[in-house]
């Protein structure tokens, strides 16, 4: 075969291939159709696939695709498919609807509205017109989708798609029914046609018939499954129409594949909440305001399921934004003010409240219980203007006790108003006529309280609490012996806890404590888990049963705050102080916390000597319940023994700024001022505070300090007397002696301070001070007397031991001299003083080479800057005949009393 005829054959086999691939392109293209026909479009669009593999600009093909695609929602790949049926000439009349549907669904607006509108036939210039219409509408622009619409009815007003237009243009303009008409209409004409059908369903769900709103959508999902996102007004339909199983379905539909869709989130958040399902709410919820959804209902989800779960930061963070919107009555306030007390932001409490409704006894139980919580936060004011804002139901013995008790607990006269009238409405009302027979007591009124014992031994007498009762009045009016048989006769009644917790401390008060002890395990055997009851025995069993007894009770229940801080003050007690705070550590605090938990922590830091966790524990106290005093007193009281009065005086400011009026705050500020000698602003600040401290005696102790530090010694004397005949301690004869000293009456500030030695507990610094005092005032003796008395009650004391040893050597009695500079430079062995003192005793005992050795050594731990060191040193150096270097010594010694000039003479003559 030639060369000529092998090429002949090649240009054959490639022809024939040609006519084969076209023939086989048209095949499928048949079979497209045919699938399609019979409603099997998986299949014709795998055929529609095979025949552009082999023709990839068959224009038909591209276009068919594209149509299936768009058939089932799928408008991206549509859009892919049309756009090359367009780039390959194909039919722009059928080209041109279906590519502007498709760019609508994927929002490709700009394309929609640059669609050529030549050479297309009416029908599909109408519908590409249809479809630039709701472009321009959900853009937002009414006025150029009006007009479009004005056009369509110029060519043809009774085409279904003008019909359909008109019936968008009526529901964005709110004419429901018209729109709905309108639409029906269309279908009629175009049947089928989605966005008709959308669109019935947006009309029903905006006019609240959520269940025909569904059907629509459902409609339109089965036309256009892969329109998935109408699965989500599905879900909202079915949510609105109170379907929940419904709306969770399609909620969990679209969130499978998209796990953080916002509305999908919203939907599941409020199906979960209505099912109190708190956690999952506010797990969707919080996704859904994270992907920017910010309705206000989704809000008050996620802030009512954090309230529930008792997370009041988020139940602050999602509702606090909406107050302003919500009614004075909704119950989103009221959950937000009960988080703003636990978390201590109390002063925003009033504000989220708005104006408490006098009339609305209704709403009695919650202003109650707010008060309550407050009182327990120690808001006293906030809760009193509750308290007195709210109207009680003056015929409902309930709403009046609760009434009687809270102002009960905030001292307001009005209390026993209150509990008389519940009492009369309810004369069985036994816990109103408890709370009037606590005031009595306290106020002294035994006949009332004793009148209504006698009631109640009447009318119950197989009940313990009239005898109690007694028995409390005999017992505060110093009857022990009555009070005693009183509880006796109430335990043979019914053994009950309080009386023998009253028997018990009798028992102490008899120093019968095994008795005590017995009465007490009587009491545990009626109320094993009373926490008075464990606590007293804690104080009085020697052994570990009831410790370790309160230590398994603490593992079965590990959140008993009470049970905790009764084991942890045992611990303390037994001064397993580690053991202690771990137990504590194990306590989360919150606003409503006890006192006694921060009280304990901060003991048992200050016991470790770690004054950075006490300051770290008592600013998170202040930061934990802010209308407690006492983290800002102790912190301050820290500070001012750092000397930091500029810390102390920023604590206590910051106190102020939480509770304005509290006089005891004040008062420490004024302290704190008088301990920085700020005379000014302290005078300033008592000058305002003169109203509230007119009768008090804090008053004196003040102005006297104040007069003290402005040197007005007669003044301070004045007021510190006074004020030291009520508080006779330690500190004020300590002011009081400075006060008479200063004004030159020595003998009288020794009286005072010999007079406080003999009459109270020992306390070093008063005797440091008279020690001084009398020294200064020629009386050795007297001196010796006391120094030698601190000396031997505290053994460590280096001052004392060091004065004591001069003062016996001044006598003469260098025994007993030499014994305690012994002690002392044991103690001190580094102090020059102490150093020097010894060296005397010893020179004067005649051992002069260890006088000498040591003389030096205190010489050179004074650097030589100390004259009476000095001075002693070259003594030391004569005796030992260091005469050179004595010589040499006292050329360069300068004195700076008579004492030490007289003393610098007599060694010039040991030289001579």
């Amino acid at each position: 075969m030639n060369k000529r005829t092998i090429i002949a054959l090649a240009v054959a086999g490639v022809l024939a291939a040609g006519c084969s691939e076209q023939e086989n392109a048209a095949s499928y293209l048949e079979q497209a159709k045919a699938a399609k026909q019979n409603l099997q479009p998986s299949n014709a669009i795998i055929a529609l696939k095979n025949a552009i593999k082999l023709e990839p600009n068959n224009g038909e093909a591209r276009f068919l695709l594209g149509q299936l695609y768009l058939s089932q929602g799928n408008a991206i790949n549509a859009t892919k498919e049309l756009e090359r049926a367009q780039k390959a000439k194909f039919d722009a009349s059928l080209v041109s609807p279906l590519i502007a549907r498709s760019y609508y669904l994927v929002e490709d607006f700009e394309a929609v509205s640059a669609l050529p509108q030549s050479s297309l036939t009416p029908d599909a210039l109408l519908t590409t017109h249809f479809y630039k219409l709701l472009t321009f509408i959900r853009q937002g622009n009414l006025e150029q989708a009006t007009s479009v619409l004005q056009e369509m009815q110029q060519a043809n007003e009774a085409h279904g798609y003008t019909a359909l237009a008109n019936a968008f243009i009526h529901y964005e303009q709110q004419n429901l029914a018209q729109a709905e008409q309108e639409a029906l209409g269309a279908l009629s004409k175009v049947p089928g046609q989605p966005e008709a059908i959308l669109l019935l369903g947006n009309i029903a769900a905006a006019s609240e018939n959520y269940v025909l709103a569904s059907e629509n959508f459902l409609k339109y999902l089965e036309l256009q499954p892969h329109q998935r996102v109408v699965e989500l007004l599905v879900a909202n339909a079915f949510l609105k129409a109170e379907k929940f199983e419904q709306a969770e379905k399609y909620a969990d539909r679209m969130l499978k594949g998209l796990p953080n869709q916002p509305l999908a989130n919203y939907v599941k958040a409020m199906v979960r909440v209505q099912d109190q399902d708190y956690e999952l709410a506010l797990h969707h919820a919080e996704k859904a305001i994270n992907n920017n959804l910010n309705q206000a209902n989704l809000r008050l989800v996620a802030g009512v399921s954090a309230f529930y779960l008792n997370k009041y930061e988020q139940v602050m963070l999602y509702i606090k934004p909406l107050v302003k919107y919500l009614p004075e009555d909704h119950f989103a306030r009221k959950m937000l003010v009960v988080s703003q007390v636990e978390l201590g932001i109390i002063e925003d409490v009033a504000a989220t409240l708005g104006s408490v409704d006098e009339n609305a006894v209704t709403g009695a139980d919650f202003y109650s219980a707010l008060s309550f919580k407050l009182l327990q936060a120690g808001a006293q004011q906030e809760a009193k203007a509750i308290i007195e804002a709210v109207n009680i139901d003056e015929n409902s013995p309930q709403q009046l006790l609760k009434d009687g008790m809270l102002k009960l607990m905030v001292n307001d006269e009005k209390a026993l108003a209150s509990l008389e009238r519940a009492v009369e409405l309810d004369p069985e009302l036994v816990k109103a006529e408890l709370a009037i027979a606590y005031m009595a007591l306290n106020a002294d009124d035994f006949a009332k309280a004793e009148s209504i014992a006698n009631k109640w031994q009447k009318a119950y007498p197989d009940k313990p609490d009239g005898l109690n009762l007694s028995a409390a009045v005999a017992l505060k009016q110093g009857k022990s012996k009555v009070g005693k048989a009183l509880l006796e006769q109430a335990m043979s009644v019914e053994p009950n806890v309080y009386a023998l917790l009253q028997l018990a401390q009798l028992s102490l008060i008899e120093q019968n404590q095994v008795k005590a002890l017995e009465l007490l395990q009587q009491a545990k055997s009626i109320a094993p888990d009373n926490i008075r009851v464990l606590r007293a025995l804690l104080q009085l069993d020697e052994t570990d049963k009831t410790l370790n007894e309160i230590k398994t009770k603490i593992n079965q229940s590990a959140d008993n705050t009470n049970l905790i801080l009764v084991y942890a003050e045992a611990l303390f007690r037994k001064e397993q102080v580690e053991d202690a705070l771990t137990q504590l550590n194990t306590i989360t605090p919150n606003i409503q916390t006890p006192k006694f938990f921060w009280q304990l922590k901060v003991t048992g830091y200050r016991y470790s000597q770690n004054s950075s966790l006490v300051k770290t524990t008592l600013n998170e106290w202040r930061k934990v319940n802010p209308y407690h005093l006492e983290p800002y007193i102790y912190l301050a009281e820290v500070y001012v023994l750092e000397k930091d009065f500029d810390g102390a005086l920023r604590t206590i400011e910051s106190g102020l700024i939480k509770q304005p009026e509290s006089l005891p705050l004040k008062l420490i500020k004024a302290e704190v001022l008088i301990n920085a000698r700020k005379a000014r602003e302290a005078r300033d600040l008592l000058a305002e505070l003169e109203e509230d401290i007119a009768n008090r005696q804090i008053r004196h102790g003040l102005y006297g300090r104040l007069a003290l530090l402005e040197r007005d010694f007669t003044n301070a004397e004045s007021h510190l007397s006074q004020f030291y005949k009520i508080q006779p301690n330690a500190r004020n004869a300590l002011l009081l002696a400075g006060a008479l000293s200063g004004a030159k009456q020595k003998p009288q500030a020794i009286a005072i301070l010999k007079s406080h030695l003999a009459e109270h507990a020992y306390d070093s610094r008063v005797g440091s001070l008279l020690g001084s005092l009398m020294l200064e005032s020629g009386l050795p003796t007297d001196a010796l007397s006391v120094y030698q008395q601190m000396a031997d009650k505290e053994p460590g004391n280096v001052i004392a031991l060091n004065n004591t040893a001069w003062l016996f050597m001044e006598q003469g009695q260098l025994e007993q001299a030499l014994n305690y500079a012994e002690k002392a430079v044991a103690i001190a062995p580094e102090v020059a003083s102490v150093i020097d003192t010894y060296a005397q005793v010893l020179l004067r005992l005649g051992d002069s080479d260890e006088a000498l050795a040591n003389s030096s050594l205190a010489y050179k731990n004074s650097k030589g800057k100390d004259v009476d060191i000095k001075l002693n040193y070259i003594e030391a150096l004569i005796i030992n005949e260091r005469i050179a270097r004595a010589i040499q010594l006292l050329e360069e010694t300068n004195v700076e009393t008579a004492e030490q000039s007289q003393k610098k003479s007599r060694i010039e003559s040991m030289i001579k």
